[in-house]
């Protein structure tokens, strides 16, 4: 009769915001969801418009440098355009991924859309690698026969991307450190900046010295800077693909914690994950002292409070389990 579910099985079972609707009335936990929702309603609307203006941006520098790759005969200008143009395609992407995870969940995706975000941060960071290996492979075979370019345009072009640039980073960097799809974009930007400085750079040494190996040698060097940022990405986006716990939650110290609450004897099966950048979930057993089943509400209002106010968790789900009854003892027969 172990699993039978009585009435205190159910509210055991129910997430924190069910139980409160059920046991505590409505206006509380429908206070509580829709303050969340409202949150990340308005951080999805700033890092959205972020997003655009650094594509509109991008977009325009794209095609001033194709148009001065023509005028000036640079290859280095014109390779710079392509990398422009793998940024216009990854903002575009991230910002349909943006647009899906706005979108409500469905019997299907009951979480909706939010791995979205995710999976383009994941092709973003890859097309950042494949795009720094190349430039490594091109820079290498460009040290025994450094081209010839016509620097005075160059310096031009390459201070007004640097300008560009810095103006879309700038932009993207309030909503890069909580979304990875904005990070992700963030990154490239960085990757565009970090070019024009070394365009600007190498243009000044070729034009002032006439040093034409000052190209392939600082390209190199901003490459594996653009590797660098690329495998941390995608490090961190994996993680989220494997629902690994985020780097901000100690899962040891939240067991520690709920088990240090009045009435919790143990807790067990806990599992903590990123559902997408901002979106942390909590799942676990939590097992009671003895007492009337009218407590339990309180106790997973106080078990909610305390993951919010700790560590920021929201999206929590508790299986309470009262203690396991004392073994009845036998008396002797009398005698």
């Amino acid at each position: 009769m172990h699993d039978l579910l009585t009435k205190q099985d159910c509210c055991a079972r129910a997430s924190c915001d069910e139980l409160q609707h059920g046991c505590s009335g409505p206006a509380q936990a429908n206070h509580d969801h829709d303050h969340a929702h409202a949150g990340t309603h308005h951080h999805h609307d700033g890092s959205t418009r972020a997003m655009i203006f650094a594509l509109v941006l991008t977009a325009t520098l794209m095609l001033v440098e194709v148009i001065g790759s023509f005028v000036t005969g640079s290859l280095a200008l014109l390779a710079d355009a392509g990398h422009m143009l793998t940024d216009v395609a990854a903002l575009g992407l991230s910002l349909g991924a943006a647009w899906l995870t706005q979108r409500p969940a469905t019997r299907q995706r009951t979480f909706g859309f939010h791995r979205a975000e995710i999976l383009a941060a994941l092709l973003n960071g890859m097309s950042l690698l494949v795009l720094s290996l190349y430039v490594i492979y091109e820079a290498i075979s460009r040290l025994w026969a450094p081209p010839v370019v016509e620097s005075g345009l160059l310096l031009v072009i390459a201070a007004a991307g640097l300008i560009a640039n810095a103006v879309a980073g700038a932009v993207l960097l309030s909503s890069a450190g909580a979304n990875l799809n904005v990070r992700s974009a963030y990154l490239h930007v960085v990757g565009d900046a970090l070019g024009s400085v070394g365009a600007l750079i190498a243009a000044g040494l070729m034009y002032v010295f006439g040093w034409y190996l000052a190209d392939p040698l600082l390209s190199l060097a901003l490459s594996v800077l653009l590797i660098w940022g690329a495998w941390r990405l995608l490090r961190e986006t994996v993680d989220v693909l494997l629902e690994a716990a985020p780097a901000s939650v100690d899962v040891a110290e939240v067991q520690r914690v709920l088990q240090a609450m009045p009435a919790v004897t143990n807790v067990h099966d806990l599992h903590v994950w990123s559902v997408a950048s901002n979106f942390v979930a909590l799942s676990g057993h939590v097992r009671l002292v003895h007492m009337p089943m009218a407590e339990y509400a309180q106790i997973l209002q106080d078990l909610r409070h305390e993951l919010h106010s700790r560590f920021g968790i929201e999206h929590v789900t508790l299986q309470l389990e009262p203690a396991e009854p004392a073994p009845a003892t036998v008396q002797p027969p009398a005698r």
